[in-house]
């Protein structure tokens, strides 16, 4: 099976605005709602602490049986055949699947190891800091793991499983990565990395649009959301958890300034780009292959 990364443009019929409709609604439906039951949780353990983090199974136990209505319920049964198609959780062979993480996570950390050289550079100064829950060290940690999970899930079945893959059939892959990724952007604009200048603004909306770019052509190479949600969830951690752990004294990337030079991390991106090269092109010939 051959997958293609383009398609013609279809002609604009009287059905693509409802396709549009369809595939945003359903896809923001899922943040919010998936958003809503996970703040819940937290909201109700800040008031309510005790010394299990109970939100943690509570919220890995909603996050599963949604997932399992999603891709085999049949109730209600309008609807059902799009929503466990749109779910796009299909599984994916071993080789594909370890090509698609090394492919995204290298791509990715390449990238940051740019953008960290580029805050050195430029003199962006202090990090603004993540905002942790209150609690003890442990349980915030646990937490800030649990939430690099709940986005990467919520997100990637929203995001590039409903709506992408909606947007796919109606209007092409391209089209369908860049509207998808737009909507994806606006629903970050509310972290703090947002709250500086109109430079940095941009820059973090260029970075979201280039980071959806990247999620949504592993989502459409293996026709699944697995993959990326492990990369997601992967890359997320690796600056939600040091989060927890550094502060309150220090954030995670003002404390990757002070290790390197910015020609260290430039030439850190570079070997991790050639790795990038080389597993995207191994993951194009492996969906050729099958």
């Amino acid at each position: 099976m051959t997958i293609a990364l383009t398609q013609p443009d279809p002609a604009f019929r009287p059905g693509a605005l409802r396709s549009l409709a369809a595939a945003l609604g359903s896809g923001i439906a899922v943040l919010i709602v998936g958003e809503a039951v996970w703040m819940s949780l937290l909201a109700t353990y800040t008031r309510h602490p005790t010394a299990f983090p109970w939100f943690v199974p509570a919220i890995a136990l909603f996050l599963m049986a949604a997932a399992a209505w999603m891709k085999w319920g049949t109730w209600p049964r309008y609807g059902s055949v799009e929503r466990n198609a749109g779910v796009r959780l299909n599984a994916v062979s071993r080789r594909t699947f370890l090509l698609a993480l090394v492919t995204g996570w290298s791509t990715f950390f390449a990238g940051a190891g740019v953008y960290v050289a580029y805050r050195i550079s430029s003199g962006l100064g202090g990090e603004v800091p993540m905002t942790v829950p209150a609690g003890p060290k442990s349980t915030v940690i646990v937490a800030l793991a649990m939430a690099a999970i709940v986005a990467a899930v919520i997100e990637e079945v929203a995001v590039r499983g409903f709506m992408q893959g909606r947007l796919e059939k109606a209007f092409g892959v391209v089209p369908a990565i860049l509207i998808s990724g737009f909507v994806w952007a606006l629903f970050h604009t509310n972290h703090s990395y947002f709250d500086t200048s109109a430079l940095d603004v941009a820059i973090w909306f260029g970075i979201f649009l280039t980071v959806s770019a990247i999620l949504g052509t592993i989502a459409r190479l293996t026709d699944s959301v697995l993959p990326g949600i492990v990369i997601h969830a992967g890359f997320d951690g690796t600056y939600f958890v040091p989060a927890a752990i550094l502060q309150p004294k220090i954030a995670p990337l003002t404390f990757l300034e002070s290790l390197a030079s910015p020609h260290a991390f430039l030439a850190i991106a570079a070997v991790l780009a050639l790795v990038s090269l080389t597993a995207w092109i191994a993951l194009f010939r492996s969906v050729r292959a099958r």
